[in-house]
């Protein structure tokens, strides 16, 4: 795992989704625009998988940025802690890496931030309506930094 995620720190913000099914990409999207700190940092990837956790256990804060299918709004919820890891697969959701993270040691807060979204088809770019989505989870995720932010002073 050394090497694969920058030292741990404060806050760790994971998008999750593909860039070539179109909206399934929003979580890349709304990451591009969010201006990091030295101590909060950001990794990009396709699916959640139970290699994650030991790297997440040294955060403090994650937040897991994701399209959603099944909802209308722009979500930002903590995650709901599981009372045990669950047996591994090779794709995990936020609920099931937290828990196995929490079993390595992760102690901090957890939240999903889940983008709505329509198109899933072949392709690259965001519908208008996953456009509008994203720039909304934008400005949410920015206000949670800076509330963060805040805190550690």
């Amino acid at each position: 795992m050394e090497g694969y995620l920058p030292q741990a720190s404060e806050v760790l913000l994971i998008a999750v989704g593909n860039v070539l099914r179109r909206d399934d990409g929003v979580a890349h999207w709304v990451l591009a625009k969010l201006e990091l700190k030295p101590d909060e940092h950001a990794i990009e990837v396709q699916q959640l998988t139970p290699e994650l956790a030991l790297a997440l256990a040294s955060y403090r804060a994650v937040v897991f940025i994701d399209a959603a299918v099944d909802r209308s709004e722009v979500t930002l919820e903590p995650v709901a802690i599981l009372g045990k890891p669950p047996s591994l697969s090779h794709v995990f959701s936020p609920e099931a890496l937290i828990a196995l993270a929490s079993a390595c040691g992760f102690r901090g807060e957890a939240w999903v931030c889940r983008i709505p979204v329509t198109d899933l088809g072949l392709g690259e770019g965001l519908s208008p309506q996953a456009q509008a989505h994203a720039e909304a989870a934008t400005e949410l995720l920015r206000r949670l930094l800076t509330e963060w932010r805040q805190r550690r002073k």
